[in-house]
Protein backbone atom coordinates (compact mmCIF):
# COMPACT_ATOMS: atom_id res chain seq x y z
CA UNK A 1 0.00 0.00 0.00
CA UNK A 2 2.82 2.39 0.86
CA UNK A 3 4.54 1.68 -2.46
CA UNK A 4 1.29 2.30 -4.35
CA UNK A 5 0.70 5.59 -2.58
CA UNK A 6 4.26 6.75 -3.20
CA UNK A 7 4.03 5.98 -6.92
CA UNK A 8 0.62 7.64 -7.23
CA UNK A 9 1.91 10.71 -5.43
CA UNK A 10 4.80 10.88 -7.89
CA UNK A 11 2.42 10.85 -10.88
CA UNK A 12 1.43 14.47 -10.34
CA UNK A 13 4.84 16.23 -10.20
CA UNK A 14 6.55 13.80 -12.57
CA UNK A 15 4.74 14.98 -15.73
CA UNK A 16 5.66 18.61 -15.14
CA UNK A 17 9.26 17.75 -14.24
CA UNK A 18 9.66 15.80 -17.49
CA UNK A 19 7.37 17.97 -19.56
CA UNK A 20 8.86 21.40 -18.90
CA UNK A 21 12.43 20.63 -20.05
CA UNK A 22 10.98 19.13 -23.23
CA UNK A 23 9.14 22.32 -24.26
CA UNK A 24 11.61 23.28 -27.03
CA UNK A 25 11.66 19.75 -28.47
CA UNK A 26 7.86 19.50 -28.30
CA UNK A 27 7.53 22.79 -30.16
CA UNK A 28 9.87 21.48 -32.86
CA UNK A 29 8.11 18.13 -33.18
CA UNK A 30 4.64 19.67 -33.39
CA UNK A 31 5.70 22.57 -35.55
CA UNK A 32 4.41 25.06 -32.96
CA UNK A 33 5.79 28.24 -31.45
CA UNK A 34 6.78 28.62 -27.81
CA UNK A 35 3.65 30.71 -27.28
CA UNK A 36 1.54 27.93 -28.69
CA UNK A 37 3.11 25.28 -26.45
CA UNK A 38 2.70 27.07 -23.12
CA UNK A 39 -1.12 26.77 -22.99
CA UNK A 40 -0.73 22.99 -22.93
CA UNK A 41 0.63 23.33 -19.40
CA UNK A 42 -2.43 25.40 -18.55
CA UNK A 43 -4.75 22.66 -19.78
CA UNK A 44 -2.80 20.14 -17.69
CA UNK A 45 -3.37 22.21 -14.57
CA UNK A 46 -7.02 22.85 -15.42
CA UNK A 47 -7.47 19.10 -15.78
CA UNK A 48 -6.02 18.57 -12.32
CA UNK A 49 -8.38 21.14 -10.82
CA UNK A 50 -11.50 19.78 -12.51
CA UNK A 51 -10.52 16.20 -11.73
CA UNK A 52 -10.28 16.91 -8.03
CA UNK A 53 -13.55 18.83 -7.96
CA UNK A 54 -15.41 16.06 -9.79
CA UNK A 55 -13.81 12.93 -8.37
CA UNK A 56 -13.35 14.17 -4.80
CA UNK A 57 -17.06 14.46 -3.92
CA UNK A 58 -17.91 11.25 -5.80
CA UNK A 59 -15.29 9.31 -3.85
CA UNK A 60 -17.15 10.15 -0.64
CA UNK A 61 -20.03 8.02 -1.88
CA UNK A 62 -18.15 5.47 -3.99
CA UNK A 63 -15.12 4.98 -1.82
CA UNK A 64 -11.52 5.61 -2.82
CA UNK A 65 -10.64 2.37 -4.58
CA UNK A 66 -12.83 2.59 -7.71
CA UNK A 67 -11.97 6.22 -8.57
CA UNK A 68 -8.30 5.39 -7.97
CA UNK A 69 -8.36 2.44 -10.38
CA UNK A 70 -10.38 4.31 -13.03
CA UNK A 71 -8.16 7.39 -12.77
CA UNK A 72 -4.97 5.35 -13.02
CA UNK A 73 -6.32 3.46 -16.05
CA UNK A 74 -7.30 6.68 -17.84
CA UNK A 75 -3.91 8.21 -17.05
CA UNK A 76 -2.15 5.15 -18.47
CA UNK A 77 -4.22 5.12 -21.68
CA UNK A 78 -3.79 8.87 -22.16
CA UNK A 79 -0.03 8.54 -21.71
CA UNK A 80 0.17 5.76 -24.30
CA UNK A 81 -2.00 7.74 -26.74
CA UNK A 82 0.22 10.78 -26.28
CA UNK A 83 3.36 8.76 -26.90
CA UNK A 84 2.13 7.34 -30.18
CA UNK A 85 1.43 12.13 -30.45
CA UNK A 86 1.61 12.19 -34.00
CA UNK A 87 2.48 8.83 -35.83
CA UNK A 88 -1.01 7.44 -35.20
CA UNK A 89 -2.75 10.46 -36.70
CA UNK A 90 -0.37 10.55 -39.65
CA UNK A 91 -1.02 6.87 -40.43
CA UNK A 92 -4.74 7.32 -39.91
CA UNK A 93 -4.87 10.31 -42.24
CA UNK A 94 -2.97 8.39 -44.91
CA UNK A 95 -5.27 5.38 -44.73
CA UNK A 96 -8.54 7.31 -44.51
CA UNK A 97 -7.60 9.50 -47.47
CA UNK A 98 -7.85 6.38 -49.66
CA UNK A 99 -11.42 6.30 -50.95
CA UNK A 100 -11.31 2.62 -51.83
CA UNK A 101 -10.13 1.72 -48.34
CA UNK A 102 -12.91 3.76 -46.73
CA UNK A 103 -15.45 2.10 -49.02
CA UNK A 104 -14.36 -1.41 -48.09
CA UNK A 105 -14.13 -0.40 -44.43
CA UNK A 106 -17.73 0.83 -44.38
CA UNK A 107 -18.89 -2.16 -46.44
CA UNK A 108 -17.38 -4.63 -44.00
CA UNK A 109 -18.34 -2.84 -40.77
CA UNK A 110 -21.98 -2.18 -41.67
CA UNK A 111 -22.38 -5.77 -42.85
CA UNK A 112 -21.11 -6.71 -39.39
CA UNK A 113 -23.61 -4.27 -37.84
CA UNK A 114 -26.45 -5.91 -39.76
CA UNK A 115 -25.30 -9.30 -38.53
CA UNK A 116 -24.99 -8.05 -34.96
CA UNK A 117 -28.53 -6.67 -35.10
CA UNK A 118 -29.70 -10.22 -35.84
CA UNK A 119 -27.45 -11.77 -33.21
CA UNK A 120 -28.67 -9.36 -30.51
CA UNK A 121 -32.34 -9.74 -31.33
CA UNK A 122 -32.52 -13.41 -32.30
CA UNK A 123 -32.99 -14.87 -28.77
CA UNK A 124 -36.16 -12.79 -28.31
CA UNK A 125 -37.46 -12.98 -31.88
CA UNK A 126 -37.00 -16.71 -32.27
CA UNK A 127 -38.11 -17.65 -28.76
CA UNK A 128 -40.64 -15.01 -27.65
CA UNK A 129 -42.26 -14.43 -31.05
CA UNK A 130 -41.78 -17.69 -32.96
CA UNK A 131 -42.08 -19.77 -29.80
CA UNK A 132 -38.90 -21.82 -30.05
CA UNK A 133 -37.57 -23.48 -26.93
CA UNK A 134 -34.04 -22.61 -25.78
CA UNK A 135 -32.75 -25.90 -27.13
CA UNK A 136 -34.48 -25.51 -30.49
CA UNK A 137 -33.29 -21.91 -30.71
CA UNK A 138 -29.70 -23.05 -30.22
CA UNK A 139 -30.12 -25.64 -32.96
CA UNK A 140 -31.69 -23.15 -35.38
CA UNK A 141 -29.10 -20.48 -34.63
CA UNK A 142 -26.28 -22.95 -35.24
CA UNK A 143 -27.88 -24.19 -38.46
CA UNK A 144 -28.33 -20.72 -39.93
CA UNK A 145 -24.79 -19.87 -38.89
CA UNK A 146 -23.55 -22.71 -41.09
CA UNK A 147 -24.42 -20.49 -44.04
CA UNK A 148 -21.49 -18.21 -43.17
CA UNK A 149 -19.14 -21.18 -43.05
CA UNK A 150 -20.42 -22.55 -46.35
CA UNK A 151 -20.15 -19.25 -48.19
CA UNK A 152 -16.73 -18.56 -46.68
CA UNK A 153 -15.50 -21.95 -47.92
CA UNK A 154 -16.90 -21.25 -51.37
CA UNK A 155 -15.20 -17.83 -51.36
CA UNK A 156 -11.91 -19.47 -50.39
CA UNK A 157 -12.19 -21.95 -53.24
CA UNK A 158 -12.96 -19.15 -55.70
CA UNK A 159 -10.03 -17.01 -54.56
CA UNK A 160 -7.51 -16.71 -57.38
CA UNK A 161 -10.12 -17.74 -59.97
CA UNK A 162 -12.59 -14.90 -59.44
CA UNK A 163 -11.64 -11.30 -58.67
CA UNK A 164 -11.91 -10.51 -54.98
CA UNK A 165 -14.21 -7.59 -55.78
CA UNK A 166 -16.83 -9.77 -57.49
CA UNK A 167 -17.44 -11.94 -54.45
CA UNK A 168 -18.28 -9.18 -51.95
CA UNK A 169 -20.17 -7.48 -54.80
CA UNK A 170 -22.54 -10.42 -54.93
CA UNK A 171 -22.79 -10.43 -51.15
CA UNK A 172 -23.67 -6.76 -50.85
CA UNK A 173 -26.40 -7.17 -53.47
CA UNK A 174 -27.96 -10.13 -51.68
CA UNK A 175 -27.58 -8.59 -48.22
CA UNK A 176 -29.98 -5.63 -48.56
CA UNK A 177 -32.41 -7.61 -50.73
CA UNK A 178 -32.62 -10.31 -48.08
CA UNK A 179 -32.85 -7.75 -45.28
CA UNK A 180 -35.70 -5.87 -46.97
CA UNK A 181 -37.53 -9.14 -47.60
CA UNK A 182 -37.07 -10.05 -43.94
CA UNK A 183 -38.37 -6.61 -42.91
CA UNK A 184 -41.45 -7.19 -45.08
CA UNK A 185 -42.05 -10.52 -43.34
CA UNK A 186 -41.64 -8.84 -39.96
CA UNK A 187 -44.06 -6.02 -40.81
CA UNK A 188 -46.73 -8.39 -42.14
CA UNK A 189 -46.48 -10.86 -39.27
CA UNK A 190 -43.50 -13.03 -38.41
CA UNK A 191 -43.84 -16.59 -39.68
CA UNK A 192 -41.47 -19.46 -39.09
CA UNK A 193 -40.36 -20.79 -42.49
CA UNK A 194 -39.88 -17.50 -44.38
CA UNK A 195 -37.99 -16.00 -41.43
CA UNK A 196 -35.60 -18.93 -41.09
CA UNK A 197 -34.99 -19.21 -44.85
CA UNK A 198 -34.25 -15.49 -45.14
CA UNK A 199 -31.94 -15.57 -42.12
CA UNK A 200 -30.02 -18.45 -43.70
CA UNK A 201 -29.61 -16.56 -46.99
CA UNK A 202 -28.73 -13.39 -45.08
CA UNK A 203 -25.88 -15.09 -43.26
CA UNK A 204 -24.67 -16.69 -46.45
CA UNK A 205 -24.43 -13.22 -47.99
CA UNK A 206 -22.34 -12.02 -45.07
CA UNK A 207 -19.91 -14.88 -45.60
CA UNK A 208 -19.02 -13.55 -49.05
CA UNK A 209 -18.42 -10.06 -47.66
CA UNK A 210 -16.33 -10.52 -44.52
CA UNK A 211 -13.11 -12.08 -45.76
CA UNK A 212 -13.07 -10.46 -49.19
CA UNK A 213 -13.86 -6.93 -47.99
CA UNK A 214 -11.15 -7.29 -45.36
CA UNK A 215 -8.63 -8.46 -47.94
CA UNK A 216 -9.50 -5.62 -50.30
CA UNK A 217 -9.34 -3.03 -47.51
CA UNK A 218 -5.94 -4.22 -46.30
CA UNK A 219 -4.71 -4.35 -49.88
CA UNK A 220 -5.51 -0.65 -50.14
CA UNK A 221 -3.62 0.00 -46.88
CA UNK A 222 -0.68 -2.26 -47.63
CA UNK A 223 1.90 0.26 -46.35
CA UNK A 224 -0.18 0.94 -43.22
CA UNK A 225 -1.72 -2.50 -42.74
CA UNK A 226 -1.63 -2.27 -38.93
CA UNK A 227 -3.55 1.00 -38.97
CA UNK A 228 -5.94 -0.34 -41.58
CA UNK A 229 -6.65 -3.44 -39.51
CA UNK A 230 -7.12 -1.30 -36.40
CA UNK A 231 -9.85 0.78 -38.05
CA UNK A 232 -11.57 -2.37 -39.29
CA UNK A 233 -11.56 -3.89 -35.81
CA UNK A 234 -12.54 -0.74 -33.94
CA UNK A 235 -15.40 0.41 -36.17
CA UNK A 236 -17.08 -2.97 -36.37
CA UNK A 237 -17.33 -3.25 -32.60
CA UNK A 238 -18.40 0.38 -32.19
CA UNK A 239 -21.27 -0.29 -34.59
CA UNK A 240 -22.02 -3.61 -32.90
CA UNK A 241 -22.24 -1.88 -29.54
CA UNK A 242 -24.46 0.84 -31.01
CA UNK A 243 -26.91 -1.47 -32.77
CA UNK A 244 -27.35 -3.91 -29.87
CA UNK A 245 -29.64 -1.68 -27.77
CA UNK A 246 -31.53 -0.42 -30.85
CA UNK A 247 -33.06 -3.81 -31.63
CA UNK A 248 -34.77 -3.90 -28.25
CA UNK A 249 -36.38 -0.44 -28.36
CA UNK A 250 -39.88 -1.82 -28.93
CA UNK A 251 -39.67 -4.58 -26.33
CA UNK A 252 -39.05 -8.30 -26.32
CA UNK A 253 -42.06 -9.20 -28.48
CA UNK A 254 -41.52 -6.89 -31.44
CA UNK A 255 -39.20 -7.81 -34.30
CA UNK A 256 -39.55 -4.54 -36.21
CA UNK A 257 -36.44 -2.87 -34.74
CA UNK A 258 -34.38 -5.89 -35.75
CA UNK A 259 -35.70 -5.84 -39.30
CA UNK A 260 -35.24 -2.09 -39.68
CA UNK A 261 -31.72 -2.14 -38.21
CA UNK A 262 -30.66 -5.00 -40.48
CA UNK A 263 -32.13 -3.35 -43.59
CA UNK A 264 -30.57 0.06 -42.90
CA UNK A 265 -27.13 -1.35 -42.09
CA UNK A 266 -27.21 -3.61 -45.16
CA UNK A 267 -28.22 -0.68 -47.38
CA UNK A 268 -25.32 1.44 -46.09
CA UNK A 269 -22.94 -1.46 -46.68
CA UNK A 270 -24.11 -1.84 -50.28
CA UNK A 271 -24.06 1.91 -50.93
CA UNK A 272 -20.49 2.20 -49.65
CA UNK A 273 -19.34 -0.65 -51.88
CA UNK A 274 -20.88 0.65 -55.09
CA UNK A 275 -20.39 4.38 -54.52
CA UNK A 276 -16.99 4.56 -52.83
CA UNK A 277 -15.01 1.68 -54.33
CA UNK A 278 -13.95 0.99 -57.88
CA UNK A 279 -12.14 -1.61 -59.93
CA UNK A 280 -9.14 0.69 -60.15
CA UNK A 281 -7.31 0.46 -56.86
CA UNK A 282 -5.25 3.27 -55.41
CA UNK A 283 -2.55 0.61 -55.14
CA UNK A 284 -1.37 -1.53 -58.01
CA UNK A 285 -3.47 -4.54 -58.95
CA UNK A 286 -2.53 -7.78 -60.55
CA UNK A 287 -4.49 -10.04 -62.87
CA UNK A 288 -8.22 -10.55 -62.30
CA UNK A 289 -8.28 -7.41 -60.16
CA UNK A 290 -6.38 -9.09 -57.35
CA UNK A 291 -4.42 -6.75 -55.08
CA UNK A 292 -0.75 -6.83 -55.99
CA UNK A 293 0.15 -6.53 -52.29
CA UNK A 294 -1.14 -10.03 -51.54
CA UNK A 295 1.95 -10.79 -49.51
CA UNK A 296 1.34 -7.74 -47.33
CA UNK A 297 -2.27 -8.76 -46.82
CA UNK A 298 -1.28 -12.29 -45.86
CA UNK A 299 1.34 -10.95 -43.47
CA UNK A 300 -1.26 -8.69 -41.83
CA UNK A 301 -3.68 -11.62 -41.54
CA UNK A 302 -1.00 -13.70 -39.81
Amino acid sequence: MIAVLVLLTAVSPLPTDIYLPAFPQIATDLGASATGIRPTLTTFLVGRVLGQLVIGPRSDGMGRRKPLIVGAAICLLASIATAVVKAMFRSGRTVLSNRNYVGYLVTFCFAFAAMFAYISASPFVLQNILGLSPGTYSLVFGTTSLAIMISAIIATRLAGRVAYRRMPGGGVIALPLTSVALLAVVLTGVSMIPTLVLLFVFQGSVGFIYGNATTLALGEASHRSGTGAAFLGALQFVLGAAVSPLVGLAGDHDARPMGISMAVAAAISAAAFFLLTSNRSASATGTNGQPAQAEAVQAAAR
